[in-house]
């Protein structure tokens, strides 16, 4: 089988069983936390995966112990070898979809196939309609996370921040037609999404006069950014991570509905994943034909850190942002 480039990436992630791979890297599966939608996988070092399969048929994972840790096949090879490059990641996993004229390695223990999340729009809308606005002495989200309560309070995240009765924090997901499709669900310890959905993109409500568009990997960075530097002129939109061909359209109609001199700031995580996500979003736009908007990378100073940490850090203290522009 011939493959070009462009489609070569994909065929990795959905024809490769990560959990294969992870079982060839090291890992062991636990079959007592492992069930029907999703595989748990430990390793010595203290890491514990989870795998699971999106209705796009990728097969996806997150590091209990790291969020920066998730993604595709691409992204744990990188996780694990920083240094490694595109090529290289390409060479190593053609022999696994035989695409090298080398044989497709045994799968290390026979895995019964996962299931892959069936989107029911039904259910979604009944579990958004048992959540409640969130309160502005939510143990969470002001107490552990330290976002700013007045920011919460805002018309512009009216609807847009919620809890559950479990006192879980709640962010909804909009599809391009504007409808809710699912949302995340966060906690201390805890990230889920919500059972029948899927990822859309989370937004602050629009404002005609906003003229800066801050793009953040969670909801809970890009209200951090908005505790921290204010909400002046400024819309928040969030992409939960690495990103669906259907939240790429969400995106790139966001951003062309902005003011055509607005500014697109990449407000990620200062890690290898937050900078692969920003280089991939600008590569996006620029191909989008954003034109007249300027883009910026915008991370924290540390290496590690994601806007919640310097929020958490310094949410006392008086800090000098690029969001004020370059």
């Amino acid at each position: 089988m011939t493959l070009n480039r462009a489609n070569e990436l994909d065929c990795f992630k959905t024809e490769i069983d990560l959990r294969d791979f992870m079982i060839a890297s090291g890992f062991v599966r636990d079959p007592k936390e492992s069930g029907n939608n999703s595989t748990v996988l430990r390793h010595s070092c203290g890491d514990k995966l989870i795998v699971s399969r999106k209705s796009n048929q990728q097969y996806v994972y997150w590091n209990v112990h790291d969020q920066a840790d998730r993604g595709t096949i691409i992204d744990f090879l990188f996780h694990r070898e920083p240094q490694i490059s595109l090529g290289q990641i390409r060479q190593q996993l053609r022999k696994w979809v035989g695409t090298s004229g080398s044989p497709t390695p045994s799968s290390v223990m026979k895995l019964p196939p996962l299931k892959t999340p069936k989107h029911d729009p039904a259910k979604v809308k009944s579990a958004f309609q048992q959540t409640e606005p969130v309160t502005l002495d939510h143990l969470y989200l002001i107490g552990e996370r330290k976002l700013a309560p007045n920011i919460l309070a805002d018309p512009k995240f009216t609807g847009r921040v919620r809890t559950d009765r479990r006192g879980n924090a709640i962010f909804p997901h909009y599809n391009i037609e504007g409808g809710i499709c699912g949302f995340e669900i966060k906690n201390t310890g805890f990230t889920s999404f919500s059972p029948g959905g899927t990822k859309g993109l989370w937004s602050s409500l629009p404002v005609e006069q906003d003229r800066k568009l801050v793009i953040a990997e969670t909801a809970i960075d890009a209200l951090s950014v908005a505790s921290l530097f204010g909400i002046h002129q400024r819309r928040f939109v969030s992409t939960a991570g690495q990103m669906s061909s259907s939240q790429c359209e969400c995106l790139v109609r966001m951003c062309k509905q902005m003011h055509h001199e607005s500014e697109i700031l990449l407000a990620m995580d200062n890690d290898p994943g937050g900078h692969r996500l920003a280089m991939s979003i600008r590569e996006l736009l620029v191909g989008s034909g954003i034109l007249g908007k300027m883009i910026f990378n915008c991370f924290p100073n540390e290496p590690g850190e994601d806007w919640n940490d310097v929020l958490r850090l310094f949410a006392n203290e008086e800090q000098t942002s690029c969001l004020d522009g370059p």
